[in-house]
């Protein structure tokens, strides 16, 4: 009999699991589900509103987590322009309408700090900023695992 590490038992077939799976993560998938977690936290005060302005007003604020540190004025303009054009692309049917500049900048101060520390600053200054937070551990874990496996 195989131990549950090697294979997953489904009717009728068997599917081994490779080491590798069990051993890596991708960064870049982990920061996507990171990403998808806070847009579904975001979405649920938004429900009440029109749900393609909310989408895409979601994707702005969520932006607001870069690197390149965009301010909350510039973001709220590009959803501006965002909305107009996907107006612009539907001529029949109700335009979509613009969430207000006050809803804009509440969803982003109900990002989560660490996101947003780690978004604009990097990962170096969220840790220093929220050391026990689970996501720092784990990232600086990862991050010191990384670099002694590349010495």
């Amino acid at each position: 009999m195989k131990s549950s590490k090697e294979s997953v038992a489904v009717p009728n077939e068997m599917f081994p699991i490779p080491q590798a799976a069990e051993q890596k993560t991708d960064d870049a998938l982990e920061a996507r589900t990171d990403s998808s977690c806070v847009a579904t936290k975001l979405m649920e005060p938004l429900l009440r509103y029109h749900t393609i302005s909310a989408t895409i007003m979601i994707g702005f604020v969520l932006a607001y987590a870069d690197s390149r540190q965009p301010t909350i004025s510039e973001l709220y303009r590009r959803y501006r322009s965002e909305v107009a054009y996907e107006n612009s692309k539907r001529p029949q049917g109700p335009p979509i309408p613009l969430l207000s500049k006050h809803l804009f900048r509440s969803s982003i101060d109900n990002l989560e700090p660490g996101f947003v520390l780690t978004g604009r600053y990097g990962l170096v200054a969220a840790s220093l900023e929220y050391p026990d937070r689970e996501c720092c551990r784990t990232a600086k874990a990862r991050a010191i695992k990384n670099s002694l496996e590349a010495i």
